[in-house]
């Protein structure tokens, strides 16, 4: 395959070292004049394990060329990998300028091109950039994106001292294209490495890699403050974390990590506060970790503007413990959430299964009246009265047997905090996040 790569930066020069070792003809692209010379005399313009090796094999074998001639490169190739640096400005924002150049070259290059050409998109961008790319290339090569080219988003998962083993084995693949066709063609490609590869929408395409890389700086983060806390406590950090990491089906999983509602219970908010605290009193701030109970509390109140949005006054509320199956309720955060309804004038009714309100005893017992003064008089006993009696019903419980009941009410609107599968299909169906 005859392929050209605009940018011969990082991503650039790694991808072009790595497709030519397959034995694909790579033509590289760049406006920096010293970057084009040195890969032509077979020398990687970066300093990277084994790339220098790679780029010296391709232009001996004569599968790496360059040039600044952009028209050329995709006049001569079958598809384009654009390869361009967005660096971050000062505001926060991506910038862009680099990119669009490069889409308005091959845009022209395109003008030559009889045949199907797709662009690929290796660069960082931000959600919402395919539809500029697409319009970008429709505008100044004059042709139809789907007739004539495709854009796909690809981004690259490439970390500098080992971006060579990445791009020949990374963790996964991402494809992003309004054009199945040409998704499919980019899957067959990426044969070469052993990783499941993933056709996505185009938005999800552009959100991971920022996705990805916030979480990974969020890591660093809680473990260098822990560290701290560590250093001063005198506790030995790596053999408290070598524990930490042991535990693969909870602190290093998908568990949590599911969008959705505030997390409550007895046991989450009261160790985070006392982490805190403790910090605290040996004079160690925790700028992260302090802010989990406020970002816990921003969820609460992101739970009540979703249900006043939909501008019902019979709320309905389907389970009230923190955490679905069972019928503890210290802690739960929607019984906060029910607070600020009733505060704000609406009419709500409460339903759950597992909640007997003459068999509440202990602790749990009174939480609930001094959380929720009067929570007897708003508990239906059966499920189908709560149903009767409300326009919008708000789901804190799995229990399919109700769900099923749920689903059978297509008129009623139902926002779903703890995404139940069974009730994707209902016609007001809304979750929280989305």
């Amino acid at each position: 395959m005859n392929i050209s790569i605009f940018g011969l930066g990082y991503v650039g020069s790694v991808s072009l070292g790595c497709i030519a070792k397959f034995g694909h003809n790579v033509i590289g692209v760049d406006i920096n004049r010293k970057k084009v010379d040195l890969i032509k005399k077979g020398y990687s313009p970066i300093i990277e394990p084994g790339l220098n090796e790679l780029i010296s094999s391709g232009v001996k074998r004569k599968v790496i060329t360059t040039t600044s001639d952009y028209r050329y490169a995709v006049k001569s190739s079958d598809i384009t990998f654009v390869c361009i640096g967005t660096p971050g400005m000062k505001n926060g924002n991506l910038n862009l300028k680099s990119l669009y150049n490069s889409l308005r070259q091959i845009a022209e290059g395109l003008q030559y091109k009889k045949n199907y050409h797709p662009i690929v998109i290796r660069s960082t961008v931000i959600p919402g950039s395919y539809n500029k790319i697409v319009g970008t290339v429709e505008k100044y090569s004059c042709k139809k994106s789907g007739n004539d080219f495709s854009v796909i988003i690809n981004p690259e998962f490439l970390r500098e001292g080992s971006a060579v083993s990445d791009f020949l084995n990374p963790p996964l693949n991402v494809i992003g294209s309004g054009c199945r066709k040409s998704a499919e063609a980019l899957k067959k490609f990426y044969r070469f490495n052993k990783a499941k590869t993933y056709i996505v929408s185009e938005n999800t395409a552009e959100m991971i890699k920022l996705v990805n890389n916030s979480f990974h700086s969020l890591k660093i983060a809680f473990a260098n403050e822990l560290g701290n806390l560590f250093g001063k406590l005198g506790i030995d950090e790596k053999e408290i974390m070598n524990v930490f990491l042991k535990d693969k089906k909870l602190n290093i999983s998908d568990a949590y990590l599911k969008p959705g509602f505030a997390f409550g219970g007895s046991c989450l908010p009261k160790d985070v506060k006392a982490l805190n605290k403790f910090a605290k009193d040996n004079l160690l701030r925790l700028p992260l970790i302090s802010n989990i109970i406020d970002s816990n509390e921003l969820q609460k109140q992101i739970a009540f503007n979703r249900i006043a949005f939909f501008k019902k006054k019979n709320i309905g509320i389907w389970g009230l413990s923190f955490k679905s199956g069972t019928d503890d309720m210290r802690g739960s955060p929607i019984l906060d959430v029910i607070n600020m309804l009733l505060k704000n004038n609406f009419k709500v009714r409460l339903f759950d299964q597992n909640v007997v309100f003459k068999k509440i005893i202990g602790a749990n017992k009174i939480y609930l009246k001094k959380k929720l003064p009067g929570a007897e008089e708003l508990f239906e006993k059966d499920f189908n009265n709560l149903l009767k009696y409300s326009d919008v019903i708000v789901v804190n419980s799995a229990e399919k047997k109700f769900a099923r009941k749920l689903m059978d009410c297509k008129k009623l609107i139902i926002l779903d905090l703890i995404n139940i599968p069974e009730l994707y299909g209902h016609p007001n169906y809304n979750s929280l996040t989305g």
